[in-house]
């Protein structure tokens, strides 16, 4: 939400997207129109995917994950590592890194959308929160990743577009 706030075309945006692929309620009672949010209307929403990425790039929920054991040893990049070290990853720094993200510091939720064919339609893309793309670990990767990944997507995805 905050980045919303200091970002407003980013929450104008949003916003639009949410207002016009959300169908209204009528109200039974004092016939007023509600727009509520459902699980359904979320497939059409590519700009909320995109700003939740971007959100968790920047302030990922664990900002390092849960340590590793080196089993062997190991050099890294010129870093010799023997075995039986414990390695914390630092997702905070892989999400702000210059070197896989432009204005790493800056909150763009374009950078997780591409364009289709010509027209101005924009899809959700990569990178991937699961763990496959190694810039782009909010969750953890492989079998120690988050096991709350899905419920805490489902959460944000369906709170957010209500309170906006």
């Amino acid at each position: 939400m905050a980045d919303l706030m200091l970002n407003r075309h980013v929450m104008a945006r949003l916003q639009t997207e949410i207002r016009t692929t959300t169908p209204l309620l009528l109200a039974s009672a004092g016939k007023n129109q509600d727009m509520v949010v459902m699980e359904e209307d979320l497939s059409k929403m590519p700009y909320l995917k995109a700003v939740v990425k971007e959100t968790l790039r920047l302030h990922p929920p664990g900002p390092l994950l849960i340590p590793r054991l080196s089993t062997t040893d190991c050099d890294i990049n010129g870093c010799w590592i023997p075995a039986g070290t414990r390695i914390f990853v630092n997702a905070w720094a892989l999400g702000r890194d210059p070197a896989s993200w432009d204005r790493a510091e800056e909150f763009m939720p374009e950078r997780f959308l591409e364009q289709e064919g010509s027209g101005s339609e924009a899809a959700a893309a990569a990178p991937d929160m699961k763990g496959t793309d190694f810039a782009f670990l909010p969750f953890g990767a492989g079998r120690r990743n988050c096991p709350g990944i899905n419920f805490g997507i489902a959460t944000i995805e369906i709170m957010l577009p209500n309170l906006m």
